[in-house]
């Protein structure tokens, strides 16, 4: 059966479903309490936060400011890539011994916004080194609400740098330091 709002006289306010009548505040009630259940479900015991890698280095963290948000009060995507360069660039300089510039973005991928107040940390590790190149990934994850903190991946890229003189001429990258 149909439900119908009895609009003025006796019952207005009030939904009527065959016999019975409930009050739209209640009906709003129960229908507000299934909505919040389906879109934030309590959390599970087995969710965990995420982590960095532990082989991963943490090679930067930041907090974003009001003047990097974008039209929806996001930050923008741009100065998240920008800091990812810069924590790729540091892990690849180190390993590099040296200057070295960016000469591709292989992969980026957004996986949620970052906000103003988020303290966003960027872990890093060194996934392959050629000749004169050297590939990087970085993780990206944010910390939330300082009162009640909750850490979420954010972003995760693969860049790769070519090591350079300081003419801008490429060079080989050294052997590693023995451990």
């Amino acid at each position: 059966m149909h439900e119908r709002i009895v609009a003025g006289g006796e019952g207005a306010g009030r939904y009527a479903k065959g016999r019975s009548t409930v009050t739209k505040g209640a009906r709003l009630g129960q229908a507000l309490r299934y909505h919040r259940n389906m879109i934030t479900p309590p959390p599970s015991p087995a969710a965990a936060t995420p982590q960095p890698p532990a082989d991963y280095e943490l090679m930067l963290r930041v907090a974003p400011m009001p003047a990097d948000v974008n039209g929806n009060g996001d930050i923008f995507g741009g100065w998240v890539m920008a800091q990812v360069d810069i924590a790729g660039g540091l892990a690849a300089a180190r390993r590099a011994r040296g200057r070295v510039v960016t000469v591709a973005v292989n992969a980026f991928l957004f996986k949620e916004p970052v906000s103003v107040g988020d303290a966003v940390s960027f872990y890093t590790k060194v996934v392959a080194t050629g000749r004169t190149s050297i590939t990087v990934h970085v993780e990206v994850f944010a910390t939330r609400k300082p009162s009640n903190p909750v850490t979420v991946k954010v972003t995760e890229a693969t860049l790769a740098y070519v090591a350079i003189e300081r003419s801008g001429v490429k060079r080989e990258v050294p052997p590693e330091p023995p451990a």
